[in-house]
């Protein structure tokens, strides 16, 4: 009988320690990418988003923060888009930036250019009351 104890015993700390290991990678994969990114909201109402195409690339002073993660067209008010974005966690992004939809002459892509006139404010923390991410307010076009 002890043979067969020991197998079982062998068998099911072996199938323990596979589960373990199968669970601290899904962990560490979870929080390991969204650790380095925060995701924002942007609702546009005055700008086109013709050529914005998810993946799209996000960017703050010619430099790319960030990229394009959905976006969708509001049932209430047909001329507001929201769109989500994904910035990296090191980009200054304060409660003074606003976003800008520029376009590419040649290609006709768009992207979103985050811009913060004069001093930065403090940092863009808080979600509003009923979203899920920090909103990014529409700037100006040229």
């Amino acid at each position: 009988m002890e043979p067969e104890a020991r197998y079982t015993t062998v068998g099911a700390t072996l199938l323990a320690l596979v589960v373990a290991v199968v669970l601290a990678m899904t962990w560490l994969a979870r929080t390991g990418a969204r650790a380095d990114f925060r995701y924002y909201t942007i609702f546009f109402e005055r700008q086109s988003l013709e050529g914005l195409q998810i993946g799209g690339d996000v960017n703050m002073r010619g430099v790319k923060v960030g990229r394009v993660e959905s976006y969708s067209i509001s049932r209430q008010n047909i001329n507001r888009v929201q769109v989500t974005v994904r910035i990296d966690r090191s980009s200054p992004v304060s409660t003074n930036t606003v976003a800008i939809v520029d376009r590419n002459i040649l290609t006709g892509l768009a992207r979103i250019n985050l811009a913060t006139p004069g001093q930065p404010g403090p940092e863009l923390a808080e979600a509003l009351t009923g979203e899920s991410y920090p909103v990014i307010p529409e700037g100006q076009s040229d």
